[in-house]
């Protein structure tokens, strides 16, 4: 039932077999959903989440994004940022993460959600703007294809201060966009797109001002020291002084 399932996700249209097949499969694997046990019931739930089919052309497409930037590299071309942009989106990862960071959520994370998050909404794509731009910013020796400052430094001849100034630029744009995406009705529930803002807010700790991923700093340990640390042992002497 469930690769039945599974295989109805790839129709065609016109395809009105498969269709039914899809209609069908999702009714009675709704059932068995809440009437299986444990683990069975677990690739069940996945499923009607997030079909293999999405999955599997999330992970085509950056397969594919990660093909051009090694083109990129290999021809020693520099992009501009018209054609730049579009693929570091998807080569960063963070559809990729935020997509699979959903899973196991609580149960208001619908199919309907992942639909949402596959169609490129503009707060995903915000944050991966975010993560992006600031990593770009921040490396200095990539090693590999050229960065949104070398790109648009090449496009408009300007220097790397005034590549900087428009970047940063576009990172804020980016979080304001974050910020409008949660004052409107979309298609998703507050707990995703709070998710969303949460992933970028990691980038903004891990890179402002230096490179935490790569170099672990001082603001980046006193930031984890006081999330996973101090804020459980706030909650230790809590429960053990009142």
């Amino acid at each position: 039932m469930l690769e039945l399932y599974e295989a109805a996700h790839f129709q065609l249209h016109g395809e009105n077999i498969l269709e039914e097949a899809l209609s069908f499969t999702t009714f009675h694997l709704k059932l068995a959903e809440s009437t299986v046990d444990y683990p069975l019931s677990t690739p069940i739930a996945t499923a009607l989440k997030r079909p293999l089919s999405q999955e599997l052309a999330e992970m085509k497409r950056q397969c594919q994004a990660f093909s051009v930037e090694a083109k990129w590299l290999h021809e020693n071309y520099i992009p501009t940022m018209e054609e730049y942009m579009p693929i570091a989106l998807v080569s960063c990862g963070y559809l990729h993460l935020t997509i699979s960071s959903f899973v196991g959520m609580e149960d208001n994370i619908t199919k309907e959600t992942f639909n949402w998050a596959f169609n490129d909404p503009k707060i995903i794509r915000a944050s991966s703007s975010i993560c992006s731009l600031m990593s770009d910013i921040v490396e200095k020796e990539r090693g590999h294809v050229s960065s949104a400052v070398e790109c648009h430094m090449k496009q408009y001849r300007v220097s790397m201060e005034e590549a900087y100034d428009v970047l940063y630029e576009q990172i804020n744009n980016a979080w304001k966009d974050i910020n409008e995406e949660f004052l409107k009705p979309t298609a998703a529930p507050t707990s995703a797109l709070n998710r969303i803002l949460n992933l970028a807010r990691v980038i903004d700790l891990l890179y402002k001002g230096e490179d935490a991923y790569t170099q672990v700093g001082e603001s980046a340990k006193t930031s984890i020291t006081a999330l996973l640390i101090d804020r459980k042992l706030i909650k230790i002497y809590s429960y053990l002084f009142n």
